[in-house]
């Protein structure tokens, strides 16, 4: 039977193809596409013939095109074939957080290995496991907090809730390896961005327990800080040390700048040409004598390192993979 367009059902403007050979309904949206893309993707599509779908009699109709009910949301459903459909969702391009996550459901949920892929590859690059990326990530010029090229609105400087979604799906999704990038936003923001991330859901037993888990991560970066600033105390002491006098007082302005007000966890991740970018601590790091500047860079360097590798450990997870 034709489908009774009283039912106030809406059709896509974006997905109503007039030669589609099948009509997807999710919630009150109608999509009109093709069996033959979504064979592509989808493995209960895969071969079937454009006129095979088999439709039991009485069954509603859109101008002679089968209709099925997906109990899916009509943005899960818009998002997944925005992705099969177009190019917008391609790995070079960023991708909002709703896309992701739908690609993500509805990939698990239907097994299009394609919108797996895509998904999880975003939050990857948006939250890596190699230090150099994640540099790149959390210095990334014109944006806020974290603005890797892997998705596109989150905004986490207006909208630190969104952590709270990312963690969401990272365990839902068998994506636990992004959680300690994910949970090093709030921890090298401060206090005050992990409250409000917590408050954004107060009521909740997962948003206070993951703030717990920040409030925790943020600790352990304040004690391991000292170590791995460590070095700085050996300048002008060490024997290969041609200005003494010079590398010493070098010493002393680092040591002010590195723990006075405050230390700035967010150092612990830069590097040595970030770090010796910032005026005060330039202008001492200049000052040093040849031997004491490679020994610098090197243990900068070496600590840089071995923070980036317990990292995962500061806030309970296992280390990176």
């Amino acid at each position: 039977m034709n489908f009774d367009q009283n039912n106030q059902v809406t059709r896509s403007p974006q997905f109503w193809f007039e030669d589609g050979s099948v009509v997807l309904q999710a919630e009150s949206t109608q999509f009109r596409v093709h069996f033959g893309v979504l064979g592509n993707y989808i493995p209960f599509f895969e071969g079937m013939a454009d006129s095979s779908f088999p439709q039991p009699e009485g069954e509603p109709t859109v101008e002679g095109a089968p209709v099925m009910t997906l109990h899916d949301s009509a943005e899960d459903v818009k998002h997944m074939l925005t992705a099969l459909y177009t190019d917008r969702y391609e790995s070079e391009n960023a991708i909002p957080l709703d896309a992701v996550a739908a690609m993500l459901r509805m990939g698990d949920k239907y097994m299009i290995p394609y919108l797996q892929h895509r998904g999880r590859s975003a939050l990857v690059k948006e939250f890596p496991s190699k230090l150099e990326e994640f540099r790149k990530t959390m210095f990334a010029p014109g944006i806020d907090c974290t603005a890797g090229s892997g998705i596109s609105d989150l905004n986490l400087d207006q909208e630190p809730g969104n952590i709270l979604k990312i963690i969401r799906l990272a365990l839902r999704h068998n994506l636990e390896r992004i959680l300690p990038a994910v949970l090093g936003v709030p921890a090298f923001k401060g206090v005050k961005y992990i409250l409000r991330m917590g408050n954004t859901d107060p009521l909740s037993p997962f948003a206070r327990g993951w703030e717990g888990v920040c409030l925790l991560g943020r600790e352990n970066l304040f004690d391991a800080y000292d170590w791995q600033f460590r070095w700085v105390m050996g300048l002008g002491v060490r024997d290969s040390c041609s200005s003494k006098e010079q590398c010493a007082e070098a010493s002393i302005r680092l040591t002010h700048r590195l723990w006075r007000p405050k230390p700035d966890v967010r150092r612990m991740y830069q590097s040595w040409q970030s770090f010796k970018a910032e005026g005060t601590i330039g202008n001492a790091v200049g000052r040093l004598c040849p031997a004491c500047m490679q020994w610098a860079n090197d243990s900068f360097d070496e600590a840089g390192n071995v923070f980036w590798s317990q990292f995962p450990a500061y806030f309970g997870r296992e280390p990176w993979i």
